[in-house]
């Protein structure tokens, strides 16, 4: 563009420096009067445009310096063109590549769902089976290993009661063992003290205080049916004056 411009310049100068040449000529040396009306003419021939004298090889200089700036500028524009679809290629490149991330995260996310799930249910399972320190202690390490918080948080529940399994289980499995050892099972004169005995240790255990009497929905459902079973043994105890509790299906 800069380029042009000298060129324009260059050629407006040169027409006024041929101009005034042209009119120093002519004041000094003037043509010999013959009429008005012949100075008049000459005078308007010599102002007319297409009489001005510019030498053909600085013209064709100035368009060729003209021509070469419109290329150069033409090239230059179709650079940043390319440019352009460059980065509109890059960018189109990118949001492909990021979509198709998304969509192995969210995948990825199902699956580590799924995990927890069968995590999850396996760990629960055992509260519902007999007590087994070994998968008990399994469970807990299945539960530790949950991927999202959300889950650990929804569950933590479970998770206590597999931690609490062990010294409830064993509370409530001496107590009963005691019952069934105790001399006075077999004594129908004492059943009413010895149901009343029995029923108030159960229901001082830690598993009946903190599970059962708060009705907490996270049990350990082995523990209720064990606990269900001895109440209901314990209140039928010599009810027909013959058959006493026997506790040992529940040890």
């Amino acid at each position: 563009m800069k380029k042009l411009i000298i060129a324009s310049l260059s050629l407006l100068v040169l027409n006024i420096l041929c101009f005034g040449q042209d009119k120093k000529d002519r004041n000094l040396f003037p043509p010999k009067a013959k009429d008005n009306k012949e100075i008049i003419n000459k005078d308007k021939a010599l102002v007319k445009p297409d009489t001005l004298s510019v030498p053909v090889a600085e013209v064709d200089t100035l368009k060729g310096i003209a021509s070469e700036t419109n290329s150069e500028e033409a090239m230059q524009i179709q650079k940043l063109n390319d440019t352009i679809v460059a980065y509109q290629d890059t960018i189109a490149t990118l949001r492909s590549e990021i979509k198709a991330k998304e969509e192995e995260y969210n995948k990825l996310l199902e699956d580590l769902d799924f995990a927890d799930q069968c995590m999850m249910t396996l760990a629960y399972r055992r509260c519902k089976d007999q007590f087994d320190k070994d998968k008990v202690e399994e469970a807990i390490t299945y539960f530790d290993k949950l991927h999202k918080k959300e889950t650990k948080e929804v569950w933590a529940g479970v998770r206590q009661s597999l931690l609490d399994y062990e010294s409830c289980y064993s509370e409530i499995h001496h107590i009963l063992d005691q019952a069934q050892n105790d001399p006075d099972r077999n004594n129908p004169f004492v059943a009413s003290e010895f149901s009343d005995t029995y029923s108030k240790l159960l229901k001082g255990t830690k598993y009946y205080r903190n599970y059962m009497e708060k009705k907490v929905e996270d049990t350990i459902e082995y523990l209720d049916g064990i606990m269900s079973e001895a109440f209901n043994l314990l209140s039928q105890h010599y009810s027909d004056q013959i058959t006493p509790a026997d506790f040992s299906k529940l040890l």
